[in-house]
């Protein structure tokens, strides 16, 4: 049985969600967890076997702080989910 591995990048910003997307396909992680939900990253990922777990929500800070209502975080995770991420990260 081989392990599962994953790759957990905290990053609020687009062209650093590639560089770690990139990384990443290159490595052969498992999953990719722990960016903001870009379009650009969504589809770099699509057509690998790589899992992809975007954060939800507003988020910034470190550590990770969950900004916004309840109403705008649920908005916004049916919104990715429609583009079939395999999880979100809260």
């Amino acid at each position: 049985m081989r392990k599962k591995n994953f790759l957990e990048v905290v990053s609020y910003k687009e062209k650093e969600s590639i560089k770690a997307s990139e990384l990443a396909i290159e490595c052969k992680f498992d999953y990719l967890m722990g960016t903001m939900f870009y379009q650009s990253v969504y589809d770099l990922l699509k057509d690998k076997p790589i899992k992809y777990m975007s954060f939800c929500g507003k988020v910034s800070g470190s550590p990770s702080v969950l900004e916004g209502t309840i109403n705008e975080v649920i908005t916004h995770a049916k919104s990715i989910k429609e583009k079939n991420v395999y999880v979100l990260d809260l």
